[in-house]
């Protein structure tokens, strides 16, 4: 890189930026390069590269998280009982949560009624995360960072997220034409998270993308049902990707195998992959 980045713009799902010096047009997107969080319940999460979480949309990430690692507020532990792997919505919405103490079971080992919830009544009595949006991280090029949110934190959401995420450059418009006239005709600086969260009076308000963001309004199962076609694609890149192996080994490796020792192979195996990958 010959420059300071000098224009950004995007959203969550994909962001492009520029660099002094550079003709280069960068592009990153949520399947090499996004990292989701938000607050739900007040607390922060984030995907974490190393767990194959920076993908999912929201719900799907909530579920995968509360299923694998519970959820101290309500005592809620991992689940047990479900085989490994079956953590998405259709599954995960007709499961008994499990809890860390004997006092929400009965004699025989069974929840008591008012406390018997499946985790997607659980994912609903959480509710959408505050300040949700994606951590893009170019690996490529100096690992460089840029954050992006579906509509604006508020100033303490800012803050909570500001302790976990590190200093990135903040993408506040969507369209190529207004990141463009902001930052190069009116040679504003691409700013970084401290300072947007600083000296805020002179940023601009970030737009939502309302096409983009309609997904995200959804319910849970009905935004399960419409990115079908996402995971589709996804399943089919990674079953390139893992070679002569069909998505149905895949599948049948996850729910016989331990998770950890098959995600630990397939990774291997992608990595492997991704050397030749440009996009990654």
């Amino acid at each position: 890189m010959n420059g300071e980045v000098n224009c950004c713009w995007g959203n969550p799902d994909e962001v492009y930026y520029t660099v002094d010096g550079d003709k280069k047009l960068y592009q990153l997107d949520l399947r090499c390069n996004g990292h989701v969080f938000g607050i739900w319940d007040g607390v922060f999460l984030m995907g974490n590269y190393n767990d194959d979480t920076d993908w999912m949309m929201h719900d799907e990430f909530i579920i995968y998280y509360i299923y694998y690692n519970g959820w101290d507020k309500l005592d809620i532990v991992p689940s047990r009982d479900v085989d490994e792997g079956c953590w998405d919505y259709d599954v995960a919405s007709r499961t008994q949560v499990e809890y860390s103490d004997d006092s929400y079971y009965d004699e025989d080992g069974d929840v008591l009624p008012e406390y018997q919830m499946t985790y997607g009544e659980l994912i609903d009595n959480i509710g959408d995360p505050e300040a949700r949006g994606r951590l893009m991280i170019d690996y490529n090029n100096n690992n460089l960072s840029f954050v992006a949110f579906w509509s604006e934190p508020s100033e303490q959401e800012k803050r909570i997220v500001a302790k976990n995420i590190g200093n990135p450059y903040v993408v506040v418009f969507n369209s190529e034409e207004e990141a463009k006239e902001f930052y190069l005709k009116e040679h504003n600086k691409v700013f970084t998270y401290k300072e947007w969260l600083e000296s805020g009076k002179y940023i601009p308000r970030i737009k939502k993308d309302e096409n983009a963001f309609q997904l995200h309004l959804m319910n849970a199962k009905d935004k399960w049902n419409n990115t079908s076609t996402f995971r589709d694609v996804r399943d089919r890149k990674n079953a390139d990707k893992l070679g002569d192996m069909t998505m149905a080994q895949y599948h049948s490796l996850v729910y016989q195998e331990s998770r950890n020792r098959i995600k630990k192979i397939i990774r291997e195996e992608i990595e492997k992959l991704l050397y030749n990958d440009e996009r990654c």
